[in-house]
Protein backbone atom coordinates (compact mmCIF):
# COMPACT_ATOMS: atom_id res chain seq x y z
CA UNK A 1 0.00 0.00 0.00
CA UNK A 2 2.68 2.85 1.02
CA UNK A 3 4.40 1.69 -2.37
CA UNK A 4 1.56 2.40 -4.24
CA UNK A 5 0.58 5.67 -2.61
CA UNK A 6 4.36 7.00 -3.50
CA UNK A 7 3.95 5.94 -6.77
CA UNK A 8 0.52 6.84 -7.31
CA UNK A 9 0.92 10.13 -6.42
CA UNK A 10 4.44 10.38 -8.34
CA UNK A 11 3.40 9.77 -11.47
CA UNK A 12 -0.29 12.01 -10.72
CA UNK A 13 1.67 14.94 -10.19
CA UNK A 14 3.80 14.61 -13.09
CA UNK A 15 1.15 14.08 -15.38
CA UNK A 16 -0.71 16.45 -14.01
CA UNK A 17 2.04 19.16 -14.34
CA UNK A 18 0.89 22.90 -13.73
CA UNK A 19 -2.96 22.33 -13.41
CA UNK A 20 -2.06 20.41 -9.87
CA UNK A 21 0.15 23.70 -8.75
CA UNK A 22 -3.10 25.88 -9.29
CA UNK A 23 -5.08 23.15 -8.02
CA UNK A 24 -2.84 23.15 -4.81
CA UNK A 25 -2.43 26.60 -4.85
CA UNK A 26 -5.29 28.12 -5.71
CA UNK A 27 -4.63 32.08 -4.86
CA UNK A 28 -1.58 32.15 -7.30
CA UNK A 29 -1.39 33.15 -10.55
CA UNK A 30 0.00 30.98 -13.48
CA UNK A 31 1.01 33.85 -16.16
CA UNK A 32 2.36 37.39 -16.15
CA UNK A 33 1.11 39.43 -19.73
CA UNK A 34 3.02 42.43 -20.19
CA UNK A 35 1.34 44.74 -22.86
CA UNK A 36 3.83 43.67 -25.76
CA UNK A 37 5.55 40.76 -25.73
CA UNK A 38 4.26 36.82 -24.66
CA UNK A 39 3.62 35.91 -21.59
CA UNK A 40 5.10 34.38 -19.36
CA UNK A 41 5.00 31.79 -16.20
CA UNK A 42 5.02 33.77 -12.83
CA UNK A 43 7.87 32.84 -10.55
CA UNK A 44 5.48 31.28 -7.68
CA UNK A 45 4.31 29.22 -10.80
CA UNK A 46 7.45 27.96 -12.04
CA UNK A 47 8.71 27.20 -8.42
CA UNK A 48 5.42 25.38 -7.61
CA UNK A 49 5.93 23.02 -10.98
CA UNK A 50 9.18 22.53 -10.51
CA UNK A 51 8.93 21.74 -6.88
CA UNK A 52 6.06 19.10 -7.22
CA UNK A 53 8.43 17.13 -10.01
CA UNK A 54 10.98 17.28 -7.46
CA UNK A 55 8.50 15.57 -4.96
CA UNK A 56 8.01 13.25 -7.75
CA UNK A 57 11.40 12.57 -7.58
CA UNK A 58 11.90 11.75 -4.12
CA UNK A 59 8.73 9.77 -3.86
CA UNK A 60 10.37 7.66 -6.40
CA UNK A 61 13.46 7.12 -4.22
CA UNK A 62 11.13 6.01 -1.51
CA UNK A 63 9.50 3.56 -3.66
CA UNK A 64 13.28 2.43 -4.40
CA UNK A 65 14.04 2.23 -0.70
CA UNK A 66 10.85 0.50 -0.14
CA UNK A 67 10.84 -2.78 -3.08
CA UNK A 68 14.57 -3.11 -3.50
CA UNK A 69 17.16 -4.02 -1.18
CA UNK A 70 20.11 -3.22 -0.37
CA UNK A 71 22.83 -1.22 -2.39
CA UNK A 72 20.54 -1.94 -5.52
CA UNK A 73 17.51 -0.07 -3.19
CA UNK A 74 19.80 2.83 -2.77
CA UNK A 75 21.20 3.04 -6.34
CA UNK A 76 17.25 3.14 -7.49
CA UNK A 77 16.74 5.77 -5.22
CA UNK A 78 20.03 8.12 -6.04
CA UNK A 79 18.72 7.29 -9.73
CA UNK A 80 15.78 8.84 -9.29
CA UNK A 81 16.78 12.09 -7.69
CA UNK A 82 19.78 12.30 -10.54
CA UNK A 83 16.86 12.03 -13.04
CA UNK A 84 15.31 14.60 -11.63
CA UNK A 85 17.98 16.88 -11.37
CA UNK A 86 18.98 16.22 -15.32
CA UNK A 87 15.70 17.14 -16.08
CA UNK A 88 15.77 20.47 -14.81
CA UNK A 89 19.36 21.14 -16.41
CA UNK A 90 18.74 20.57 -19.43
CA UNK A 91 15.14 21.29 -20.04
CA UNK A 92 14.65 24.09 -17.79
CA UNK A 93 18.00 25.36 -17.40
CA UNK A 94 17.76 25.71 -13.73
CA UNK A 95 21.00 24.26 -11.47
CA UNK A 96 19.75 22.20 -8.76
CA UNK A 97 21.74 23.06 -5.27
CA UNK A 98 25.25 22.11 -5.90
CA UNK A 99 26.12 20.93 -2.34
CA UNK A 100 22.99 18.45 -3.58
CA UNK A 101 25.03 17.49 -6.85
CA UNK A 102 28.12 17.03 -4.49
CA UNK A 103 26.68 14.93 -2.41
CA UNK A 104 24.90 12.83 -4.44
CA UNK A 105 27.96 11.82 -7.00
CA UNK A 106 29.64 10.60 -3.57
CA UNK A 107 26.49 8.56 -2.59
CA UNK A 108 26.67 6.76 -6.02
CA UNK A 109 30.65 6.04 -5.61
CA UNK A 110 30.05 4.85 -2.17
CA UNK A 111 27.78 2.55 -3.20
CA UNK A 112 29.27 1.46 -6.35
CA UNK A 113 32.67 0.56 -4.29
CA UNK A 114 32.26 0.56 -0.87
CA UNK A 115 30.26 -2.43 1.84
CA UNK A 116 26.82 -2.50 2.12
CA UNK A 117 27.08 -1.23 5.27
CA UNK A 118 28.84 1.97 4.27
CA UNK A 119 26.75 2.45 1.40
CA UNK A 120 23.49 2.04 3.47
CA UNK A 121 25.63 4.68 6.02
CA UNK A 122 26.61 7.31 3.62
CA UNK A 123 23.22 7.19 2.32
CA UNK A 124 21.49 7.57 5.45
CA UNK A 125 23.48 10.84 6.42
CA UNK A 126 22.79 12.02 2.89
CA UNK A 127 19.20 11.88 3.39
CA UNK A 128 19.42 13.58 7.37
CA UNK A 129 21.56 16.42 6.06
CA UNK A 130 19.23 17.39 3.25
CA UNK A 131 15.98 16.81 5.23
CA UNK A 132 17.12 18.77 8.12
CA UNK A 133 18.64 21.39 5.51
CA UNK A 134 15.39 21.89 3.50
CA UNK A 135 13.44 22.24 6.63
CA UNK A 136 15.79 25.02 8.78
CA UNK A 137 17.14 26.90 5.58
CA UNK A 138 14.97 26.51 3.11
CA UNK A 139 15.71 30.05 1.43
CA UNK A 140 19.23 29.04 0.71
CA UNK A 141 17.90 26.10 -0.82
CA UNK A 142 15.43 27.66 -3.51
CA UNK A 143 17.96 30.81 -4.11
CA UNK A 144 20.57 28.18 -5.44
CA UNK A 145 17.85 27.80 -8.11
CA UNK A 146 15.66 30.37 -8.09
CA UNK A 147 17.99 33.49 -7.16
CA UNK A 148 15.44 35.94 -7.53
CA UNK A 149 13.13 34.71 -4.50
CA UNK A 150 12.63 36.61 -1.52
CA UNK A 151 11.68 35.44 1.94
CA UNK A 152 7.84 36.29 2.74
CA UNK A 153 6.86 36.28 -1.04
CA UNK A 154 4.50 33.53 -2.55
CA UNK A 155 6.94 32.23 -4.48
CA UNK A 156 9.09 31.36 -1.41
CA UNK A 157 6.02 30.24 0.59
CA UNK A 158 5.17 27.67 -2.05
CA UNK A 159 8.49 26.22 -2.28
CA UNK A 160 9.33 26.31 1.50
CA UNK A 161 6.08 24.06 1.30
CA UNK A 162 7.14 21.91 -1.02
CA UNK A 163 10.67 21.25 0.75
CA UNK A 164 9.31 20.52 3.77
CA UNK A 165 7.56 17.12 1.83
CA UNK A 166 10.85 16.76 0.05
CA UNK A 167 12.04 16.77 2.86
CA UNK A 168 9.73 14.09 4.80
CA UNK A 169 10.09 11.56 2.02
CA UNK A 170 14.37 12.09 2.92
CA UNK A 171 13.43 10.94 5.72
CA UNK A 172 11.37 8.47 5.45
CA UNK A 173 14.02 6.88 2.62
CA UNK A 174 16.75 7.31 5.84
CA UNK A 175 14.53 5.39 8.19
CA UNK A 176 13.94 2.74 5.76
CA UNK A 177 17.40 2.14 4.78
CA UNK A 178 18.78 2.07 8.25
CA UNK A 179 15.72 -0.06 10.33
CA UNK A 180 14.37 -3.23 10.14
CA UNK A 181 12.00 -3.67 7.33
CA UNK A 182 8.43 -3.75 8.94
CA UNK A 183 9.02 -1.32 12.24
CA UNK A 184 11.53 1.07 9.84
CA UNK A 185 7.79 1.25 7.60
CA UNK A 186 5.65 1.90 10.28
CA UNK A 187 8.00 4.59 12.08
CA UNK A 188 8.28 6.29 8.23
CA UNK A 189 4.79 6.47 7.92
CA UNK A 190 3.73 7.41 11.31
CA UNK A 191 6.52 10.60 10.83
CA UNK A 192 3.66 11.59 7.71
CA UNK A 193 0.80 12.67 10.16
CA UNK A 194 2.08 15.52 11.48
CA UNK A 195 2.92 17.05 8.34
CA UNK A 196 -0.37 16.00 6.51
CA UNK A 197 -1.98 18.24 9.71
CA UNK A 198 0.04 20.74 9.45
CA UNK A 199 -0.44 21.13 5.41
CA UNK A 200 -3.84 20.35 5.66
CA UNK A 201 -4.89 21.76 8.88
CA UNK A 202 -2.26 25.28 8.82
CA UNK A 203 -1.24 25.81 5.33
CA UNK A 204 -4.95 24.50 3.72
CA UNK A 205 -3.22 22.80 1.39
CA UNK A 206 -1.80 19.13 0.90
CA UNK A 207 -2.77 16.00 -0.68
CA UNK A 208 -5.89 15.67 -1.91
CA UNK A 209 -9.13 14.29 0.00
CA UNK A 210 -9.05 10.82 -1.10
CA UNK A 211 -5.17 10.23 -0.60
CA UNK A 212 -5.81 11.38 2.46
CA UNK A 213 -8.27 8.63 3.68
CA UNK A 214 -5.48 6.31 1.48
CA UNK A 215 -2.38 7.57 4.18
CA UNK A 216 -4.46 6.51 6.83
CA UNK A 217 -5.58 3.37 6.58
CA UNK A 218 -1.94 2.03 4.85
CA UNK A 219 -0.61 3.82 8.32
CA UNK A 220 -3.35 1.31 10.34
CA UNK A 221 -2.56 -1.56 7.96
CA UNK A 222 1.17 -0.87 8.31
CA UNK A 223 1.01 -1.07 12.21
CA UNK A 224 -1.30 -4.06 12.39
CA UNK A 225 1.18 -5.99 10.11
CA UNK A 226 3.91 -5.09 12.60
CA UNK A 227 1.79 -6.60 15.49
CA UNK A 228 1.28 -6.19 19.02
CA UNK A 229 4.28 -8.25 20.23
CA UNK A 230 5.83 -8.21 23.61
CA UNK A 231 9.72 -6.88 23.99
CA UNK A 232 12.78 -9.12 24.39
CA UNK A 233 13.47 -9.35 28.34
CA UNK A 234 16.22 -7.03 27.79
CA UNK A 235 14.64 -4.30 26.06
CA UNK A 236 11.72 -4.34 28.60
CA UNK A 237 14.47 -4.20 31.86
CA UNK A 238 16.13 -0.78 29.39
CA UNK A 239 13.01 0.31 29.20
CA UNK A 240 11.98 0.11 32.66
CA UNK A 241 14.66 2.73 33.52
CA UNK A 242 13.79 5.18 30.78
CA UNK A 243 10.24 4.98 32.05
CA UNK A 244 10.94 5.67 35.61
CA UNK A 245 13.33 8.67 34.73
CA UNK A 246 10.20 9.66 32.47
CA UNK A 247 7.81 9.59 35.58
CA UNK A 248 9.96 11.61 37.55
CA UNK A 249 9.90 14.46 35.13
CA UNK A 250 6.34 14.54 34.76
CA UNK A 251 5.65 14.39 38.57
CA UNK A 252 8.07 16.79 39.37
CA UNK A 253 8.18 19.03 36.39
CA UNK A 254 4.80 18.53 33.52
CA UNK A 255 2.55 17.49 37.00
CA UNK A 256 2.97 21.15 38.75
CA UNK A 257 3.15 23.20 35.13
CA UNK A 258 -0.35 21.81 34.25
CA UNK A 259 -1.55 22.52 37.52
CA UNK A 260 0.02 26.03 37.67
CA UNK A 261 -1.63 26.47 34.63
CA UNK A 262 -4.70 25.21 35.43
CA UNK A 263 -5.40 27.36 38.39
CA UNK A 264 -4.26 30.69 36.28
CA UNK A 265 -0.84 30.80 37.12
CA UNK A 266 1.52 30.79 34.32
CA UNK A 267 5.11 30.50 35.04
CA UNK A 268 8.03 32.77 33.33
CA UNK A 269 8.98 32.47 29.71
CA UNK A 270 7.94 28.50 30.04
CA UNK A 271 4.12 29.35 30.92
CA UNK A 272 1.40 28.68 28.05
CA UNK A 273 0.77 32.89 27.62
CA UNK A 274 4.57 32.58 26.97
CA UNK A 275 4.88 30.10 24.70
CA UNK A 276 1.83 29.69 22.34
CA UNK A 277 0.82 33.37 21.37
CA UNK A 278 -2.75 31.91 20.78
CA UNK A 279 -3.13 30.94 24.13
CA UNK A 280 -5.93 32.43 26.81
CA UNK A 281 -6.86 31.13 30.46
CA UNK A 282 -10.66 30.23 30.36
CA UNK A 283 -12.72 28.16 32.46
CA UNK A 284 -12.00 25.52 29.37
CA UNK A 285 -8.43 25.67 29.34
CA UNK A 286 -8.43 24.85 33.05
CA UNK A 287 -10.39 21.87 33.21
CA UNK A 288 -8.41 20.97 30.41
CA UNK A 289 -5.05 21.51 31.84
CA UNK A 290 -6.23 20.39 35.58
CA UNK A 291 -7.44 16.78 33.43
CA UNK A 292 -3.92 16.58 32.48
CA UNK A 293 -2.55 17.12 34.88
CA UNK A 294 -4.31 13.82 37.33
CA UNK A 295 -3.53 11.61 34.08
CA UNK A 296 0.23 13.01 33.69
CA UNK A 297 0.08 11.50 37.36
CA UNK A 298 -1.64 8.47 36.92
CA UNK A 299 0.80 7.64 33.96
CA UNK A 300 3.48 8.84 36.06
CA UNK A 301 2.94 6.17 39.00
CA UNK A 302 2.07 3.21 36.35
CA UNK A 303 5.39 3.99 34.65
CA UNK A 304 7.84 4.77 37.96
CA UNK A 305 6.69 1.44 40.15
CA UNK A 306 6.64 -0.72 36.17
CA UNK A 307 3.19 -1.40 36.00
CA UNK A 308 3.69 -0.06 32.70
CA UNK A 309 4.48 -2.55 29.65
CA UNK A 310 7.28 -1.10 27.73
CA UNK A 311 5.76 -1.47 24.59
CA UNK A 312 2.64 0.58 25.91
CA UNK A 313 5.47 3.16 26.73
CA UNK A 314 7.06 3.34 23.30
CA UNK A 315 3.60 2.99 21.15
CA UNK A 316 1.98 6.12 22.97
CA UNK A 317 5.55 7.89 22.79
CA UNK A 318 5.19 7.16 19.11
CA UNK A 319 1.40 8.83 19.11
CA UNK A 320 2.66 11.50 21.57
CA UNK A 321 5.67 12.87 19.69
CA UNK A 322 2.88 13.22 16.42
CA UNK A 323 0.64 15.48 18.48
CA UNK A 324 3.63 17.43 20.18
CA UNK A 325 5.18 18.19 16.59
CA UNK A 326 1.81 19.31 15.14
CA UNK A 327 1.68 22.11 17.80
CA UNK A 328 5.19 22.97 17.38
CA UNK A 329 4.63 23.42 13.80
CA UNK A 330 2.01 25.90 14.59
CA UNK A 331 2.57 29.73 13.57
CA UNK A 332 1.56 30.90 16.95
CA UNK A 333 4.17 28.22 19.36
CA UNK A 334 7.77 30.43 19.86
CA UNK A 335 11.31 28.78 19.54
CA UNK A 336 11.24 29.12 23.87
CA UNK A 337 7.84 26.77 23.45
CA UNK A 338 9.22 23.77 20.68
CA UNK A 339 12.78 23.93 23.21
CA UNK A 340 10.49 23.04 26.19
CA UNK A 341 8.30 20.59 24.80
CA UNK A 342 11.85 18.74 23.53
CA UNK A 343 11.50 15.91 25.99
CA UNK A 344 8.58 13.88 24.37
CA UNK A 345 10.86 13.23 21.18
CA UNK A 346 13.63 12.27 23.20
CA UNK A 347 12.05 9.55 25.23
CA UNK A 348 10.40 8.25 21.68
CA UNK A 349 13.95 8.57 20.24
CA UNK A 350 15.43 6.51 23.31
CA UNK A 351 12.67 4.05 23.82
CA UNK A 352 13.07 3.48 19.90
CA UNK A 353 16.98 2.88 20.18
CA UNK A 354 16.16 0.47 22.87
CA UNK A 355 13.98 -1.85 21.24
CA UNK A 356 16.59 -1.42 18.12
CA UNK A 357 19.53 -2.18 20.21
CA UNK A 358 18.31 -5.13 22.06
CA UNK A 359 16.79 -6.70 19.20
CA UNK A 360 19.07 -6.57 16.68
CA UNK A 361 22.60 -5.28 18.00
CA UNK A 362 24.38 -4.37 14.88
CA UNK A 363 22.36 -1.42 13.93
CA UNK A 364 23.47 1.09 11.11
Amino acid sequence: MMLFYTVAGAIAFLALGGAQVLASFPDIEEKTCPRRGPCTDTLEFSVGKIYLQVISGTSFMFASCLYFEGKTAILGAMGALIATMTKHITVDALIPPPPVMVMTGLVVLVTLFASELWAKRVFIGFCALNAATFLLNPLQVLTDSFPEITEGTKAFNIGAFCLEVVAWYMLVCAIVIGLPAQLGKCLAWTTGVPLIGKHVLINGSGPPGPMIVFFFMTLAVAWYENGWTNHKPAAEKAIGKAMKLHATIVATGFGPYFIAEGIGLSFPMVGFSAIDKSYDYTPATSLLCLMMALLLYIVAYHEYFLKMEGKVFIAYHYALSCIVLFWQMQPTTTLIGKLFFMPPHLFTLWGTFIVLSKSSPKLI
